[in-house]
């Protein structure tokens, strides 16, 4: 194993990876401590404890601070509301909501969530929510017909609505308006302590009730694997600043009202103060090894006066109007009017210096940039392998695979000599594969919100976090958390997780062919491999919905836009 310099060269990003002026270099930190937390149980879980000890009387500094892009706080049951402001407003429906509860599924009863973070701000911690919410989605009816996304909002609004509604809560929400009209702001962060010491949480997961499964999966409808870390050390602070600047940003723009029916929600209220920088002895080294690097994404704003080619309201001669009545002209970022790139240096210096293997968790596979980067890579290193693991989430419709196989077909398998090295894996049974991952050559872990879409590299609002450890395997971060995920896909109780302690052992469990011998495990039923490139048919390693590459420019531009086009 190369010395830690070198692997920090070799895979972390510094200003030599910069091309475009003013690009933004991810802060880099080390004694750190990050623990995986693989699927809900064990995330929760963890947000249990800070909660149990933020709830109780005393203590100095506390805060729990967080960010979602869905939120599910507040139990409604489904309806119809007028929604949209004027002239745009009409009728729209809403699903029902059950409301949230922190469960680590250990089999106890805790109250909803709502109620225990009111009971922490009513024990002197500052509780604050900060939440994703389009005014292009909430206030035209055509982006909330096209984007599918009202629910998501609407359901967010009304949880927004009612955890102001809490004792001591009425200033301490802020819906986040900050994302490009065709992005989102897609965090799933926690930041909790006190004045002793503090803990961030990065993840894919937001506070919902769909989010809430265990390792075993045993669903009886829709499962969800997901995955997120806890993070001890100055990194934490990284991820508290990048909390900061988005609440004060967005506390100093010009407060957005939205309608529900007979609610009217503004993006904050009177006396909302703004978040002050902590002590850094909060976050304070660690007696770990592990090396972080905090990855932000963040949107250029690059806005036209009327419809575009990739963007048509539909207004004719009024699209200006209309364009202003949906929030789409928003303002940049003022600590960043270029945008915030770091995922996606992350993401191209991770690929073009792999050697052995890439292993990827995605619920899809969009990004042409990436496929086609990780199809030159392939073919300049012989025996580097590809994994990809997919399952796409119902709710993202039936045509959340197209991307995918255009993606893959047309950038990464155009190149017959090297398909053989590529494993791509649909889980078939029903849980969906929301994670965000990935592991490169057992040194390198990517954990976070970024998904292998463009918009995560360039358009919506991300946290992911890099981790290098320079602890020896098998209790080296990467190796740990590659064994414990593909033991969850195999299967395998913790007692025999040492069977994936070799590499190029455990690598025979994708392809038994990649193995030094027998597969020392086999992954569950649920993993079937599919053909590359992707082929329409019958058999259980094709598509037997059909396989479409079709995706035009246009198309591809919108669904996965590219914040540095203008729209």
């Amino acid at each position: 194993m190369a010395n830690i310099s070198q692997l920090l060269a070799q895979f972390f990003v510094d200003n030599s990876d910069v091309s475009a002026p003013g690009e933004m270099v991810p802060s880099t930190t080390t004694d750190n401590r990050v623990t995986h937390l693989i699927d809900g149980s064990n995330y929760f879980g963890a947000l249990r404890q800070e909660v149990n000890a933020l709830s109780l009387p005393g203590g100095n500094g506390k805060f729990f601070y967080f960010m979602n892009w869905l939120l599910g706080l507040a139990a409604f049951p489904a309806g119809t509301a007028t929604v949209g402001g004027t002239p745009s407003a009409w009728q729209q429906s809403f699903d029902g909501n059950p409301a949230f509860i922190l469960d680590d599924m250990s089999g106890a009863s805790f109250s909803p969530f709502i109620d225990e973070l009111a009971l922490m701000a009513a024990n002197d911690t500052d509780v604050r929510a900060l939440l994703w919410v389009s005014p292009f989605v909430l206030d035209i009816e055509k982006a909330a017909a096209a984007s599918g996304l009202y629910n998501v909002n609407a359901t967010t609004l009304l949880s927004a609505d009612a955890l102001r509604a809490k004792p001591h809560m009425g200033t301490k929400v802020c819906l986040n308006t900050l994302a490009h009209p065709l992005g989102a702001m897609h965090l799933k962060m926690v930041i909790s302590g006190d004045n002793g010491g503090a803990r961030a949480y990065v993840s894919g997961i937001d506070l919902h009730t769909s989010r809430v499964d265990n390792p075993d999966h045993a669903n009886s409808s829709w499962g969800w694997h997901d995955i997120g870390v806890m993070i001890e050390g100055p990194a934490a602070s990284a991820v508290y600043e990048w909390f900061r600047s988005l609440w004060n940003e967005q506390r100093e723009r010009s407060r957005e009202t939205f309608r529900i029916g007979d609610k009217k929600i503004p993006s904050y209220v009177d006396d909302t103060p703004t978040v002050d920088a902590k002590n850094p002895a909060v976050f304070a080294p660690t007696s770990a090894s592990m090396h972080v690097q905090v990855l932000r994404t963040a949107p250029q704003f690059n806005i036209a006066a009327s419809d575009t080619d990739r963007l048509q309201i539909g207004g004719g001669i009024f699209s200006s109007i209309y364009r202003w009545i949906g929030g789409i002209d928003r303002d940049e970022l003022s600590f960043a009017p270029q945008g915030i790139f770091e995922f996606k240096l992350a993401a191209a210096k991770a690929i073009a210096h792999a050697e052995q293997y890439i292993y990827l968790e995605d619920q899809g596979f969009s990004c042409q940039e990436l496929m086609e980067a990780i199809q030159l890579r392939l073919e300049d290193v012989p025996d580097l392998k590809v994994i990809m693991v997919h399952h796409a989430d119902p709710a993202d419709g039936p045509g959340a695979h197209l991307p995918t196989f255009a993606a893959v077909n047309l950038h990464l398998a155009t190149n017959p000599s090297v398909v053989d090295r590529i494993a791509f894996y649909e889980r078939q049974d029903n849980t969906i594969i929301h994670s965000k991952v990935w592991i490169v050559d057992d040194v390198l872990a990517i954990i976070g919100s970024a998904n292998f879409y463009r918009r995560s590299l360039y358009t919506d609002g991300e946290c992911s976090v890099a981790v290098i450890d320079e602890a020896a395997a098998p209790g080296n971060f990467a190796v740990d958390f590659r064994k414990h995920l593909w033991g969850e896909h195999c299967g395998l109780p913790g007692g025999s997780l040492s069977l994936l302690d070799n590499l190029d052992d455990a690598l025979g469990i994708w392809d038994a062919s990649w193995g030094t011998g027998s597969p020392p495990a086999m992954l569950k039923p649920a993993f079937v491999r599919k053909k590359v490139p992707f082929e329409a048919g019958p058999n259980p390693d094709q598509w037997a919905g059909g396989v479409d590459t079709s995706l035009t420019v246009q198309k591809y531009d919108l669904q996965d836009a590219d914040s540095r086009l203008e729209y």
